[in-house]
């Protein structure tokens, strides 16, 4: 596999080239200029047609350039990508992106050669080659969007611990659009076709990112299971949790992932056996990747087996009792002291125990609800804390938020809070996404899910790497 210094010139470009560039509005190629223009780095549009786009001078060619770029976006139709590889590597460029459709994922036969051409050229040259049939990356710590999807620029620049990496696209990009509600994503990755780089050789590279803590991985198919269990072993090492969400799961699926990549899906029960011999936490459901993701992210070991449960709603207490039988987590009841804490906030109509319902009377007094949360929190049989949230109010909501924050930043343990309400951005909702240290769910299910995911994952043992030999 590659390392993060062997792809360090295509993710982390100190110049980026755009082959293509246009000045026309909708343009793969005027989409990555306005992409990039919160990157620091030299930029350079190539395009014989154009002398200027923008306030950027435009060349004829890449070597026209006056340096020879990092990392060169190709932004051509597919009969032109080849050539324009091929002048890149002859220059010593150290990485491409290749946007391009219509090779290994169509059936004629002359294109699925020009992508082993591709490959072949990539190993040659040792110049990283993203895609064909991708839609390029995000290094969000750089601002540096080498996508055609529009409106990165635009998104809010939130810094997060997750990584995405994705053979689609599209669904990855859904994903790293949890910047808008207030979350933040370290890096964005679409594979596409995989020719030189493929999901495995990312997960090695955010294993040695320091931004990400946490990597959200979306699969079709798997090239090469050996790979991905050295990815695995590397990711694990380095303390950085994987969570796979695999689609084409199905016959028809598996017939749709072959036209989308070129990607053989293959069966559902050994791709489970693979991802769980890789040490990685796979989910069933897209919605609950980037949850998932971001716990783990902030999560530390646990501390104890059990999850204390503190919710001014009787009824969300109930559902949070339901969950923890589902997946196994225990709620064990307080501790005597604690029990005596509990009691000497909670009113009698209310429940001292776990679950704790300080009942709708935090509203008149909120500081019984820290009150709470403090004790069972200092509790050491519980190692994390589950906060449910039911109806969504403006005046109660930034109060909550704060005193969420403070709980956070003094203990390290986990703090989940569960967003009840179908308001879904109501007040405090951005808040709960943008905290480092506590983490909003959507589901009361999920919440308990990535919990039991947390608590094995800590009891298992790390995963075997096979031995694997240069691809160079």
């Amino acid at each position: 596999m590659y390392s993060r210094a062997e792809l360090a010139r295509l993710i982390e470009p100190r110049s980026i080239a755009v082959v293509g560039a246009s000045p026309r509005a909708g343009a793969f190629g005027a989409r990555v200029l306005e992409n990039l223009a919160h990157y620091s780095g030299a930029v350079y549009p190539v395009n014989e047609r154009y002398e200027r786009i923008g306030p950027l001078a435009c060349h004829a060619s890449l070597k026209e350039l006056p340096q020879c770029p990092d990392c060169v976006v190709v932004a051509v139709p597919r009969e032109g990508v080849e050539p324009v590889l091929e002048e890149a590597a002859a220059l010593g460029v150290g990485g491409a992106v290749v946007f391009s459709s219509g090779f290994a994922e169509v059936r004629a036969r002359e294109w699925h050669q020009a992508q082993e051409r591709i490959a072949r050229l990539a190993r040659r040259s040792r110049m990283r080659v993203l895609g064909p049939n991708c839609m390029g990356f995000v290094n969000n710590a750089l601002r540096a969007g080498l996508t055609f999807i529009p409106d990165y620029v635009r998104m809010p620049h939130r810094l997060g611990p997750v990584g995405i990496v994705s053979q689609s696209g599209a669904l990855g990009y859904a994903v790293a659009q949890a910047a808008e509600r207030g979350a933040g994503f370290s890096h964005f990755f679409s594979t596409g076709n995989s020719a030189d780089i493929d999901v495995a050789d990312l997960i090695s590279y955010l294993a040695d990112a320091p931004e990400c803590r946490a990597i959200a991985l979306i699969v079709e198919g798997i090239r090469d299971a050996a790979c991905l269990l050295e990815a695995g072993a590397r990711a694990w090492r380095a303390g950085k949790p994987v969570v796979v969400y695999k689609i084409a799961t199905g016959e028809a699926g598996a017939a749709a992932a072959l036209s989308h990549t070129g990607l053989n899906a293959g069966s559902q029960a050994a791709n489970r056996a693979l991802f769980e011999r890789c040490g990685f936490v796979m989910v069933d459901e897209l919605e609950a990747l980037f949850e998932f993701a971001q716990f783990l992210a902030r999560a530390e070991a646990p501390q104890a087996a059990g999850v204390a449960v503190v919710s001014s709603s009787g009824g969300a207490g109930i559902m949070a009792a339901d969950m923890a039988e589902r997946y196994g987590v225990p709620m064990p009841q307080p501790l005597p002291h604690t029990l005596a804490a509990l009691q000497a906030v909670v009113p009698e109509f209310g429940a001292a125990r776990n679950p704790c319902d300080p009942t709708g009377q935090v509203l008149n007094n909120p500081v019984s609800f820290m009150q709470c949360c403090t004790a069972l929190l200092e509790d050491d049989q519980y190692g994390a804390l589950v906060i449910p949230l039911g109806a969504a109010l403006a005046g109660a909501g930034a109060e909550r938020v704060a005193q969420i924050r403070e709980l956070s930043a003094q203990y390290r343990k986990p703090i989940a809070v569960v967003w009840l309400s179908e308001w879904l951005q109501g007040p405090g909702a951005a808040e709960y996404e943008g905290e480092p240290r506590a983490t909003l769910f959507r589901s009361m299910d999920r919440c308990f899910a990535a919990i039991a995911a947390w608590q094995a994952r800590a009891h298992r043992s790390a995963p075997d790497a096979p031995v694997l030999r240069r691809r160079d």
